[in-house]
């Protein structure tokens, strides 16, 4: 297609592209998707999936024990000052 619009506009001679028509086989259009592959990412899908319910769990966690944390915190300078009172 370049090249006959090469020849055209007078940019070129001749169309060269003509000579390797034939020469490749035709392009095979559809989806070609492996099974194998699919089920493969299927499977890192699910474990990725649940390592995130697991992470996030462990957020929670993580949240709740700074929350117990801080009210013993609390509950201790409230003794210290009920000491020096």
């Amino acid at each position: 297609m370049i090249f006959r619009y090469a020849v055209v506009t007078e940019r070129a001679e001749r169309d060269i592209a003509a000579d390797l028509r034939g020469a490749l086989p035709p392009v095979k259009n559809g989806h070609h998707a492996a099974k194998a592959v699919t089920k493969q990412f299927q499977s890192l899908q699910e474990d990725y999936r649940k390592r995130c319910h697991k992470m996030e769990g462990l957020e929670n966690e993580k949240i709740d024990l700074k929350r117990k944390n801080i009210s013993l915190e609390m509950e201790v300078i409230k003794l210290q000052e009920e000491n020096l009172s």
